[in-house]
């Protein structure tokens, strides 16, 4: 398997698994609810997942394996990616500590049965037709769409880092002013930060838990009064 090939599985689980989230958590809260950690419609954990499931999974020929091996690999990825997440930006991006069988918060049994079910679904289903669909790619077409979907993916990274940042600070300068209308009507990239914090409704500042969620409440204000 080349290079190439292996980035375009990514980026293809990527946006399938943000399709997937999307639509198990609009079904759950009756009403479209963005995922994903970038912007655009991509959830690189899924693309991550996808590509080690491959490998550890390619010579499993047994069902009920496939499915263990794939509730404790994800689990895995699920938690690392908690904690990683958490390390690099000071921040808990969710929380299942209230949650039945949860594990520190991070991980829950719920979660992982579903991701073992998908297990089975990638691996008889799903990535047999997109071997089948690449092979019809030539390796120069391959190289154009990796490149592409590389800038593509790279400067939605660099645009959704920088504004995850800001909002940390954003938010603690919100605080310094008590959350006035002045403050509100300052919010430095809006649209972006709505995006995040709406995809994840448990997103808290580690050394202040309160202030993720007063400017979210300052920002639903600041829109139902709008909407008056």
């Amino acid at each position: 398997m080349d290079f190439y090939t292996l980035f375009i599985y990514f980026m293809i689980y990527s946006f399938l698994g943000w399709v997937i989230e999307t639509i198990y958590c609009s079904l759950a809260e009756k009403r479209y609810v963005p995922r994903g950690f970038l912007n655009g419609p991509l959830t690189p954990i899924y693309g991550f997942g996808a590509i080690g499931l491959i490998f550890l999974l390619q010579d499993i020929k047994t069902v009920s394996l496939v499915f263990l091996s794939g509730v404790v690999a994800t689990s895995f990825l699920e938690y690392v990616a908690s904690y990683l997440l958490e390390l690099i930006f000071d921040m808990h991006w969710w929380d299942y500590s209230g949650d039945k069988y949860n594990l520190n918060g991070r991980i829950k049994l719920k979660n992982s049965i579903l991701f073992g079910i998908l297990s089975i679904i990638l691996m008889y289903f799903i990535h047999p037709l997109v071997i089948n669909l690449l092979s019809m790619l030539s390796y120069f077409n391959k190289q154009v769409l990796s490149v592409t979907l590389f800038i593509a993916i790279t400067i939605d990274t660099v645009i959704t880092v920088s504004s995850i940042f800001n909002l940390k600070t954003t938010a603690l300068e919100y605080k310094i002013k008590n959350f006035s209308e002045e403050a509100r009507l300052t919010l430095k990239n809006g649209y972006i930060h709505k995006r995040l914090l709406k995809t994840f409704p448990r997103l808290a500042y580690k050394k202040d838990f309160e202030v993720i969620d007063r400017l979210r409440l300052a920002i639903l204000n600041k829109r139902n009064n709008r909407k008056k």
